[in-house]
């Protein structure tokens, strides 16, 4: 029943960890956004956009990097078998994508 109470309230910055799993929200759109900053105020630095970063949008991952510096809330590497959710060019990622907290949900 635990799991199902905390499914229902929204995702609080202050639990995000290394190792739990959430959503990357699935507009696209208000994701990327959010990501460089043009859709609501900033709560510090933007984190940018790649391309491919939409592949991203509404699937579900294991939180690798939380950091909170510079910002209110926190930036959030998110984690897959290879490492980083990232572009790759053969099966090592180059640099991981980070999203911020606010383009997160709870699963």
């Amino acid at each position: 029943m635990d799991v199902l109470e905390r499914r229902g309230r929204p995702l609080d910055p202050n639990e995000m960890v290394p190792g739990m799993w959430v959503r990357v929200k699935s507009d696209a759109m208000k994701v990327k956004n959010m990501c460089t900053g043009e859709d609501v105020p900033s709560y510090g630095y933007p984190v940018g956009w790649e391309p491919g970063m939409e592949e991203a949008c509404g699937k579900c991952f294991r939180v690798c990097v939380v950091s909170r510096d510079y910002r209110t809330t926190p930036v959030v590497g998110l984690s897959v078998p290879n490492g980083l959710v990232a572009i790759a060019h053969g099966a090592h990622p180059i640099y991981g994508w980070y999203f911020p907290f606010e383009t997160l949900a709870r699963l």
